[in-house]
This record gives structure tokens, C-alpha cells and sequence, in this order.
């Protein structure tokens, strides 16, 4: 996506202005099981993307942010049935709104919540139906703590149900939470410790999708 620049209303508040295309082509894990299936593979998905957005700053300890989004798909690639074959819907709407907040408690301690509110349809051969496998609704929380080269935040994401299409039940909604460790040694590396699912949540982030309990992710990272 191509950003045109921002523009400064005011010393305190920043518009913004972004449209640009996407191409999404079938993975190869994808490609395999639908021929497994004997079914072709899906086309590349092809998106088209704008988005408005409004930035307030109450103070350099705290910003709000305001985005309405619009995005128009050209053969979405989906799948709904655990093991079945993918397949592309001709096109999909989706719209939506974005509310942003963060906030500097302390030079150590800060955190941020964002809101994201979604309509969308899917249209297949003459057909306007919901959208199905996408959220109506999504919710991330972040609290952030900083101790000399240590990092700590606790992450939790919260998503109410989608439908699966006309002849499958609605997922249900859920909500997790995620505690990332990392220690910093310089600023291009960091180790890091990584639990997600913390409460060892039972839920499904797809139709038949159920998604894994607890479990930790050791890792490094490095930017070049």
C-alpha cells in the first residue's frame, strides 16, 4: 500500500490518506490439497485497499487514532471445512472502522487498546451472502514493562464470532492473552520467550480449527 503524505491540521492532529493493490497467490501447502482432492487450485487473490485516518495527541504520553478502511476483494481464497479443499468467492466487501489508544504511564510502564468493527459480504454467482471466516468484531489490549535491556508485555486479543456460510454453525467469539519475555542486549538483537495461550484457552480460531492450549515459543531475533 502506497501512503499519500500525511497532512498536520494542527500541531496536535495529523490526517492521512492510503489506497493501494494486493496480490495474494495460492500457497504451495494450498495447491496440494486440493489436488489431493482432484479439485483445481484457487486463483491469486487480488485486493484493492483505502483507508482514511485522523491522529489526535492529548499529550507526548498519549495518541488516539481513527481509521475508516474499505477494502474490495477479487477471488478470496477460503476454507471452511477442516480438511477440505480451498476455493475462491468471486468477491468480497469488506468495510469497517479502527479506534486506536496509547498511553506512557512511566518511562517505564506503558500500554495501548485498539477496537476494529467490520461488515462484510461475500458475492458469488449473483449471490450477496455475509462474509463467512471473517470477524465482526476485534479487540487488542498490550501493558508494556521496561527494565534496563528486559522487556515484558502482556498481550490479549479478544474476537466475537463469524459466520462459516449458509451450511455450517457460527464460530463462537473468544478471547486470549499472550506473555512475550525478551531480553536486549543491543538494539539489533533480542532472545525472547514467548507464551501464548495463557490460560490455556479452548476455542477455535476457524470452524473445526481448534486452536492449540498453552504453549511457548523460544526464539531469537536480529534485524540486518
Amino acid at each position: 500500500m502506497q501512503p499519500i503524505p500525511t497532512h498536520d491540521l494542527t500541531k496536535s492532529d495529523t490526517l492521512r490518506f492510503s489506497a493501494g493493490r494486493t496480490h495474494v497467490f495460492v500457497q504451495a501447502k494450498t495447491a496440494a490439497t486440493n489436488i489431493r482432492a482432484n479439485v483445481p487450485a484457487p486463483k491469486p487473490e487480488r485486493d484493492r485497499n483505502f483507508e482514511i485516518g485522523w491522529k489526535h495527541r492529548f499529550s507526548p504520553k498519549a495518541e488516539l487514532d481513527f481509521a475508516g478502511f474499505y477494502t474490495d476483494v477479487t477471488d478470496r481464497i477460503v476454507r471452511i471445512v477442516r480438511g477440505g479443499s480451498y476455493y475462491n468467492v468471486d468477491q468480497t466487501k469488506i468495510c469497517g472502522v479502527e479506534l486506536g489508544y496509547q498511553q506512557t504511564f512511566t518511562p517505564k510502564l506503558s500500554g495501548f487498546a485498539n477496537y476494529t468493527w467490520m461488515s462484510a459480504e461475500d458475492k458469488s454467482n449473483g449471490i450477496t451472502t455475509v462474509a463467512a471466516g471473517i470477524p465482526h468484531q476485534m479487540m487488542n489490549l498490550g501493558l508494556t514493562y521496561r527494565e534496563g535491556k528486559w522487556r515484558t508485555t502482556l498481550l490479549g486479543r479478544a474476537v466475537r464470532g463469524w459466520t462459516n456460510g449458509s451450511s455450517y454453525p457460527n464460530s463462537s467469539g473468544y478471547m486470549t492473552m499472550d506473555l512475550d519475555l525478551r531480553y536486549e542486549p543491543q538494539t539489533d538483537l533480542a532472545v525472547f520467550l514467548r507464551v501464548n495461550n495463557l490460560f490455556n484457552k479452548d476455542y477455535q480460531d476457524k470452524l473445526y480449527h481448534p486452536a492449540e492450549g498453552t504453549n511457548v515459543l523460544l526464539g531469537v531475533d536480529m534485524t540486518f
